[in-house]
């Protein structure tokens, strides 16, 4: 959407160094209707001088004025891109703190891995940690697909439910997220693949 709109934005600008070399040539038709000057007047050849310098003033300028406003439409795609990045991992982690039925305790990101810790809804057993990858997992499905996730995986720590230790973790792979968004695996694939992860604390 917005190379067509910077497309039609440079067309336009564009024009303007047209009409400019448009007006300049039409500048120098009048001093004679076969493009040469009129000789009745001795002065028409500085006169000419002057005029041909003034037009390649007028190209110059309206030259430089399209290279300034092309630059300004490029600033301009480039903000609007940077704006339609999709999903931040700011507003995954506040998706999940949603979503999810503990509480998200922090989550931090690298270029290859996701880090976050939660505090579970209902305890720290391998089972109950089963039961809660579910709204985790499919939070993490939507920001791979309209955001920038991680490339390799999320690595999730689960806490007791009031905090006070470690009960477990599991990892969701990028891959596989992007594999369930595009119905190469299954809804019930992706969850198994993710709880063959889970481990529980000793």
């Amino acid at each position: 959407m917005f190379d067509i709109t910077r497309r039609k934005a440079i067309a336009g600008i564009g024009g303007l160094t047209t009409t400019a070399l448009a007006g300049c040539a039409g500048d120098e038709s009048e001093n004679g209707k076969d493009g040469t000057p009129d000789d009745d007047n001795g002065d028409d050849d500085s006169d000419g001088a002057e005029n041909g310098e003034d037009n390649g003033e007028e190209v110059e300028e309206a030259e430089e004025e399209t290279d300034e406003a092309e630059e300004e439409v490029e600033e301009e795609v480039e903000e609007e891109e940077e704006a339609d990045d999709g999903m931040s991992a700011d507003e995954f982690a506040a998706t999940l703190d949603v979503v999810y039925g503990g509480t998200v305790v922090d989550y931090d990101e690298e270029e290859d891995y996701g880090f976050l810790t939660v505090e579970a809804e209902q305890g720290g057993t391998a089972e109950q940690m089963a039961a809660e990858v579910g709204a985790i997992s499919g939070g993490y499905a939507s920001y791979v697909k309209e955001g920038d996730p991680p490339s390799e995986a999320l690595e999730v720590q689960m806490l007791s439910v009031d905090g006070s230790q470690v009960a477990g973790h599991f990892t969701v792979e990028t891959e596989w997220a992007e594999q369930y968004n595009a119905g190469e695996i299954s809804d019930e694939q992706f969850s198994q693949n993710i709880l063959n992860t889970v481990e529980a604390a000793e």
